[in-house]
C-alpha cells in the first residue's frame, strides 16, 4: 500500500490517488478529503496545497476557484474600490468619497483606488460610479445647478456671487457666473435668474447687487455736507469700508444727475435702447422740451406751456415765451404767429393765441401786431389771408384762405366769399364779375348744384332731360321726366319706341328687353303676355312679328312653343303636308303606311310606304299588316286581304296565292285554311290536297295508326292480339287475344285453335298440342283446359 501525497485524497477502497479540485486544496498527506480554499484565498488550480491571497479590489468568499468570480461577481463594484488583499465579501470594498469618482475595474485589474475627482462642472455625493453623473435616476452625483458652479472634485456646488447669476447647468467656475444685466440688480448668491429692476431715480450698470447703487464720490458728497463743507482736509478721512459693512456703496451705479433722468423697467430698457445700441445701465440725458434740476429723477419733467426749454441754453429753468410767438408744453423753442395772424402777447402757449386777419382783410407776414390791408377786387379773401390778391391754383389747399373768383361763381369788387351760379346753369369763365356769364343747362345733361362750371352729367338712363334741368331723373314733364312704358331712354336722347323682337313693361327702362321665348313682340310692344306664339309656329327668344313654321312632317297644337323642338313629329298613321300645320293634315291613304314625320298621304321611303304583295293597309295604318292567315294578298296596295284561301291548300301569314301552300299527306285542308289540319290518331290520308276529315281513312285491319297526320299505317299489330279496324297501338288492351285462339302478328281478328289443340291462356300467337291421353275436339266451342277430356276406355289417344 501507498499513502496518499499532499493535494491529493483517497476515500476507502480508493485504487488510485484522487487530485484536489479548483476551490479546494490539501496540505497534508494521507489525506481522505480535500479542505476548502479559505475565505480571503483562492484555489484556481488542481493538486493546490497551498492557498493565494485574493488581491487588493476583489474579494473571495471560502470555496473560491479565481479571485473574480465566474462571472466577475467578486471585483469591487462600480462606486467602491477596494484598497486591501485578502478581503472575504463585499464589506471590504469601501464607499467611493465624495468629490471623487470610481468606475470599477479595467484591464482585469480591480478599482484599488478612486479613479480620480468629479468632472468640473459636476458634483459628486459618494460612491460616484463615473465623472459626469448626468440623469434623473442618479442619486449619487447631479450636474451643477443653475446658479451655483462647481470646480473639479468639488464635494458642494459653490452659489455665483451677488451682482451674479446662472440659468445654465453645468457651470464649472466663477468666470461663467452672468453679471446682472444693466437696469437690473442681483441682490443674493445663487441666483439663477436675473432679479428685479432697480429702483426708479438710480441707474445701474451690469453686476449691480443693489436696486440703489451710489458711487463712491456720492457718498463722499453725502460725507462732506454732514460737516458743511467740501474742504476734504477739515475733516476725518473717509473709511468706505464702512459703507460696504451696511452695504450703503456699489459701484455698479449711482443716484440719477441733475439734468439727467433714470426710468426703471421695460421704460428704463426702452428708453435707454433709443439712447445707444448698446446702454450700460447709465442716466439718460434729459431730452429736449424736457428738464430736471434735481439728483434722483426717474422721469423729466415735460416744459410747461408758455416757456421753452433747450439744451443749447444753460438756464436751469423753463424761459418764457416772448410775444409774437407762442410755445406749446414741450417747446424747445418758441414758434412765431404764421402768416395771416398777428399777437401782442408774452407767454402764449397755443397757435389758437395768434388772431387771424379778418374776412376782407390779409397779413402778410408772420409775427405782425395788425392787417396789411384790405383785399383786392376780382378776388375773394377769407378769414388769415396772406395777400391782397390771393394766386390761383390752389382754391382746393387745404390751408388757403382766399384767391381768384372761381369757375361756377361771380365775384363783385371787396367779395369775401364767391357767389355761385344757381342750379340748371354753369360758367366756365374764370374771374367773373356779373351773373350774365351763367348759361342755361343744356338738353341731355343736368347741372344739379350751385356754382358749377360745367353740366353735372348726363341725364339717367331711363330718363329724358331737356334745358335747365338740375336732376339727372327729372319727373316735373317741364325739364324732363321717367321713360314712358314700351319705349327706352338712353339719357342723352328722345324717348326710342322699343324695335321688334323686343318689350318694355316699365317705366325708367334705359334699354328694352328681348321678348322671351314662347312669345312675338312688335313696335313699342308694351305686355309680351297679349300675343302669344300661336300654334303651328314656334318663337325662339327676341321673335317678332316673322314666325317660323314648323315644318313638313310637324305640327304643334299649342301656343306658346319655344323652339322648332316643341313641333311634335307627325304620328304614325297620320300625315302633315304643309308647315305650320296646328294638327295633322289626315289618315295615311288606304293601302299605305305612315311612319312618324310623314309629310304626304303615300308616303315615300324614311317616311312609310305602299303596302306589298303579302300585306294589307287599311287607311290610317301605322306600318304594314301581313296578309291574315288563311286568306291571301296577291298584288300591292291592298286596304284587306283580296280573297279566302282554296280548299286542298293552307294559306300561313302573308300569303300572296289563293294556293300558297298545298295540302300535304295525312291532312286536310277546307277553304280559309291557315295550317294543314292533321288526321286523328287511328287514321291515316295517303294523298295531298285533301280537302276535308271525310278524306282521312280508317287505320285498316291488322294494322295501327299511331298519331296524328299520318299518310301510311304505322305498322302491323303484333302477335297475340288483333286490330279491327281504326286501331291507334299495335296493342291495343281491348283486342288482347282470348284463350283457345291464337292471333299472328297482323291479325284483324283471332283463329280458333285446330281441333287437336287448345290454348289455356290469352294473348297468345299458337295453341298447345292436346297431351297424350286426352283429346282436344274444337269443332264446337274451343278447348281450354285439355285435362277435362280424358280418352274414354277403350281409347288411347
Amino acid at each position: 500500500q501507498y499513502i496518499t501525497p499532499a493535494g491529493f485524497y483517497t476515500p476507502e477502497a480508493s485504487a488510485a490517488p484522487i487530485p484536489c479540485q479548483p476551490g479546494t486544496f490539501q496540505a497534508s498527506s494521507g489525506s481522505s478529503a480535500c479542505t476548502p480554499c479559505t475565505a480571503g484565498y483562492y484555489c484556481p488550480d488542481v493538486n493546490m496545497t497551498a492557498v493565494l491571497p485574493c488581491p487588493a479590489g476583489y474579494f473571495c468568499p471560502e470555496g473560491s476557484d479565481s479571485y473574480t468570480g465566474s462571472t466577475g461577481q467578486q471585483v469591487c463594484p462600480a462606486g467602491t474600490y477596494g484598497p486591501h488583499e485578502r478581503q472575504s465579501n463585499i464589506s471590504g470594498c469601501l464607499d467611493c468619497p465624495a468629490g471623487m469618482h470610481c468606475s470599477g475595474s479595467t484591464a482585469n485589474t480591480g478599482p484599488i483606488a478612486p479613479a480620480g475627482p468629479c468632472s468640473a462642472g459636476y458634483i459628486c455625493y459618494g460612491r460616484a460610479q463615473f465623472s459626469r453623473p448626468l440623469g434623473s435616476n442618479i442619486t449619487w452625483g447631479a450636474i451643477c445647478p443653475a446658479g451655483r458652479y462647481c470646480p473639479e472634485g468639488t464635494t458642494a456646488a459653490i452659489p455665483c456671487p451677488p451682482g451674479t447669476y446662472s440659468g445654465a447647468e453645468g457651470l464649472s467656475a466663477v468666470t461663467q457666473c452672468t453679471l446682472c444685466p444693466a437696469g437690473r440688480f442681483c441682490p443674493t448668491s445663487g441666483m439663477s435668474a436675473f432679479g428685479n429692476y432697480c429702483t426708479a431715480g438710480y441707474y445701474c450698470t451690469t453686476g449691480s447687487s443693489v436696486a440703489t447703487p451710489l458711487s463712491s464720490s456720492t457718498l463722499g458728497a453725502h460725507f462732506y455736507s454732514i460737516f458743511n463743507t467740501t474742504n476734504a482736509t477739515s475733516i476725518p478721512v473717509l473709511n468706505m469700508s464702512y459703507f460696504d459693512e451696511f452695504g450703503l456703496s456699489d459701484l455698479t451705479g449711482d443716484i440719477c444727475p441733475i439734468g439727467h433722468y433714470c426710468p426703471t423697467g421695460l421704460t428704463g430698457l426702452f428708453a435707454g435702447s433709443l439712447v445707444s445700441s448698446v446702454w450700460t445701465g447709465g442716466p439718460l440725458i434729459c431730452a429736449d422740451g424736457t428738464y430736471a434740476n434735481y439728483t434722483g429723477a426717474a422721469l423729466c419733467s415735460s416744459c410747461p406751456p408758455g416757456y421753452y426749454c433747450s439744451r443749447a441754453t444753460s438756464a436751469v429753468d423753463p424761459l418764457q415765451c416772448p410775444p409774437g410767438f407762442y410755445c406749446p408744453a414741450s417747446s424747445v423753442l418758441p414758434l412765431a404767429c404764421p402768416s395771416g395772424s398777428f399777437n401782442s402777447l408774452w407767454g402764449a402757449s397755443n397757435a389758437s393765441q395768434c388772431s387771424l386777419c379778418g374776412p376782407g382783410q390779409y397779413c402778410g407776414a408772420p409775427g405782425l401786431s395788425a392787417p396789411n390791408g384790405t383785399c383786392s377786387a376780382g378776388y375773394f379773401c377769407l378769414r388769415g389771408a396772406v395777400s391782397s390778391s390771393p394766386p390761383g391754383g390752389l382754391e382746393n389747399a387745404v390751408n388757403e384762405v382766399g384767391g381768384p373768383c372761381p369757375v361756377g361763381s361771380y365775384c363783385p369788387p371787396a367779395s369775401s366769399q364767391p357767389i355761385p351760379c344757381p342750379a340748371g346753369t354753369f360758367s366756365a369763365i374764370a374771374r367773373a364779375s356779373t351773373s350774365f356769364t351763367c348759361q342755361a343747362c343744356p338738353t341731355g345733361s343736368f347741372c344739379a348744384n350751385s356754382g358749377l362750371n360745367a353740366p353735372s352729367g348726363s341725364c339717367t338712363a331711363g330718363y329724358y332731360c331737356t334745358e335747365n334741368a338740375t336732376t339727372s331723373t327729372p319727373t316735373d314733364g317741364v325739364t324732363g321726366n321717367v321713360c314712358p312704358a314700351g319705349y327706352s331712354c338712353d339719357g342723352l336722347t328722345a324717348p326710342q319706341p322699343c324695335p321688334p323682337g323686343t318689350y318694355n313693361n316699365q317705366t325708367g327702362r334705359s334699354a328694352c328687353v328681348t321678348c322671351p321665348a314662347g312669345f312675338y313682340c312688335l313696335l313699342a310692344t308694351v305686355s309680351y303676355t297679349l300675343t302669344p306664339c300661336p300654334a303651328g309656329r314656334y318663337c325662339p327668344l327676341g321673335s317678332s312679328d316673322s314666325l317660323p313654321r314648323c315644318p313638313l312632317g310637324t305640327f304643334n297644337n299649342l301656343t306658346g312653343a319655344v323652339s322648332i323642338h316643341d313641333c311634335m313629329p307627325c304620328p304614325g298613321g297620320r300625315f302633315c303636308g304643309a308647315v305650320g300645320l296646328a294638327s295633322p293634315s289626315g289618315l295615311c291613304a288606304p293601302g299605305w303606311y305612315c311612319l312618324q314625320n310623314a309629310s304626304t298621304v303615300q308616303p315615300g321611303p324614311n317616311e312609310g310606304g305602299r303596302c306589298t304583295a303579302g300585306q294589307f293597309c287599311p287607311e290610317g295604318s301605322v306600318s304594314a299588316s301581313s296578309c291574315t292567315a288563311g286568306f291571301y294578298c296577291d298584288v300591292p296596295g291592298l286596304d284587306t286581304p283580296r280573297g279566302a284561301c282554296q280548299a286542298g291548300s293552307y294559306c300561313p301569314l302573308g300569303s300572296t296565292s289563293a294556293t300558297a301552300v298545298q295540302c300535304p299527306a295525312g291532312s286536310y285542308c277546307p277553304t280559309q285554311s291557315p295550317a294543314a289540319i292533321p288526321c286523328s290518331n287511328g287514321t291515316y290520308q295517303p294523298d295531298v290536297a285533301a280537302t276535308t276529315v271525310l278524306d282521312c281513312l280508317a287505320c285498316p285491319g291488322g294494322q295501327y295508326c299511331s298519331g296524328i297526320g299520318l299518310s301510311t299505317p304505322s305498322g302491323n299489330c303484333s302477335a297475340g292480339y288483333y286490330c279491327p279496324a281504326g286501331q291507334a297501338s299495335p296493342t291495343p288492351s281491348t283486342y288482347i287475344c282470348p284463350a283457345g285462339y291464337f292471333c299472328l302478328a297482323q291479325s284483324e281478328s283471332p283463329t280458333q285453335c285446330a281441333s287437336g289443340f287448345f290454348q289455356p291462356q290469352s294473348g297468345r300467337s299458337t295453341c298447345v298440342s292436346c297431351p297424350a291421353g286426352y283429346y282436344c275436339d274444337n269443332s264446337g266451342s274451343p278447348v281450354l283446359n285439355a285435362s277435362q277430356f280424358p280418352c274414354p276406355a277403350g281409347f288411347f289417344c
